[in-house]
Parts: C-alpha cells; structure tokens; sequence
C-alpha cells in the first residue's frame, strides 16, 4: 500500500499497516532532544493528527503488532537522549516497544538523494534475505563500491542503523 502527498495521514497509515509486515516510512522528522516524547514523523493533516505530526505518544497508541520491519527513512528518527535504565528516547521507541523485531532508523540528518540509494538496495538485499542487519550491510557495502562518488562517503549511508527490542 503505497500513501503519498496528502493521502499519507496518520489514519491512512494506521489502516494501511494492518495485515502487513514491512512499513517504510520515507518522510520528514524533527528530533527533540530536550524533550524527546516531542519528537516527531511529519505527515499529511489530517484525521486524528489535523497537523500531520504523529508523536511519540500518538504512534505508542497505534497497533503495529503485524510488523516484522519498521523503516523509519528520515533524519535523526534513532537518535535521542539516554535515559538511565530505559536506552535511547527516540522516533524508533514506539516500535520497539510493540515488539517489532527490527527498526532501521537513522542517527543524523540525512540527504534525500543518499537515502534512496542506500534504501533501494536495502529492500532488493531485504527481499532476498529477510534480514534487515545483513541487507543494510549490503547496501552499504554497494555504496562504498558504486560508480557514485557521493554515495561513496560513510556520510551518505552511516546514519542507518538496525535496531531490535530486547529478548
């Protein structure tokens, strides 16, 4: 199920995700590092979010328990303060906490031209494997290799990392 423009509002995306196992999420982010339950996916208005922000909170009330592969393609949804005894308070928290078993987010701002590339590969190396750690690296390891010298920089692609919920 593919949303875009403005048919991708929090409703939209809470249907949506029923009955599959992969959400990509490719949109804006803002990370709130003084108040990190602020931070938010920016989508279109819409519904139960009238400004198209689904925060921390909004996205914990949501039913993600179909999920096998969160992809939060957006700038910083994986970075967060550190909260003692809890981990890191960010965008990928709500997911985790819902028992997905794997996250990819990323941990500083990304280039949208860099983000596509290193997700291509992603999915088409997912797709394959079903292993969200070993299809990152692939891709990764793609655009150390690729023709495209700005791909190449660990800057296009080190900002995504894999995360998974303790066992």
């Amino acid at each position: 199920t593919l949303l875009e423009n403005e048919s991708a509002t929090l409703d939209a995306l809470s249907r949506a995700v029923r009955g599959h196992d992969v959400l990509h999420v490719a949109a804006h982010a803002v990370a709130n590092e003084s108040f990190p339950w602020r931070s938010q996916l920016l989508l279109a208005p819409g519904g139960a979010a009238p400004d198209g922000a689904a925060s921390l909170e909004t996205l914990r009330a949501m039913d993600f328990s179909s999920l096998r592969l969160v992809v939060l393609s957006a700038c910083r949804t994986a970075s967060g303060p550190i909260a003692r005894g809890e981990g890191v308070i960010s965008l990928v928290r709500p997911f985790l906490e819902q028992r997905v078993p794997a996250v990819v987010g990323t941990l500083w701002d990304v280039d949208d031209a860099a983000a596509r590339g290193v997700m291509t590969r992603f999915h088409s190396a997912y797709a394959n494997s079903r292993d969200p750690i070993g299809a990152l690296q692939e891709a990764q390891r793609a655009l150390i290799d690729g023709g495209d010298p700005a791909l190449r920089s660990p800057r296009s692609w080190g900002a995504f990392i894999v995360t998974a919920p303790l066992p």
